[in-house]
């Protein structure tokens, strides 16, 4: 009985203080530009100008089954989401001053969701096709295109 009760306390030990820890060691600043509609479609917000803002992606070199995406809320804050690749994602307000003095972030539990890709089925309708390399201002450029293999 104690074996069992011991081995019980340990599973939801593990479990209950288990941890992942995510390394980013690039983070890229790109300007994104919401374009004003011109047709209102039902269940999706209707905008009515163009607004561009910047945001930054926190990315690993080694891996990319996970990055972030920091987005400018207002002066005092950033909206971080983070997502991992068909397992988890979370959307998070940070402080500014907190993020630019952080070197670690602790998400909390009730902010973590599960994340599933719910179109993986078509990785089976498309491939990538490499194009004849190209010489620009003396840069090798390789290009690849997507393209589907139903008509």
């Amino acid at each position: 009985m104690r074996i069992i009760s011991f081995l019980i306390f340990l599973l939801t030990t593990s479990t209950v203080f288990s941890q992942k820890v995510y390394h980013f060691d690039h983070m890229l600043e790109t300007s994104y530009t919401l374009y004003k509609d011109s047709v209102k479609i039902k269940n999706r917000p209707f905008r009515t100008e163009t607004t561009s803002f910047k945001r930054f992606i926190l990315t690993n070199a080694n891996t990319n089954s996970y990055f972030a995406i920091l987005t400018e809320k207002d002066s005092l804050h950033y909206t971080l989401q983070f997502r991992e690749q068909d397992k988890i994602k979370a959307d998070v307000v940070l402080l500014k001053a907190e993020f630019n003095a952080a070197n670690r972030i602790t998400i909390t539990c009730k902010y973590v969701l599960n994340n599933k890709n719910h179109f993986r089925y078509q990785v089976k309708n498309y491939e990538f096709v490499k194009l004849k390399d190209t010489l620009i201002d003396a840069v090798h450029l390789k290009q690849v295109t997507l393209k589907g293999l139903k008509p």
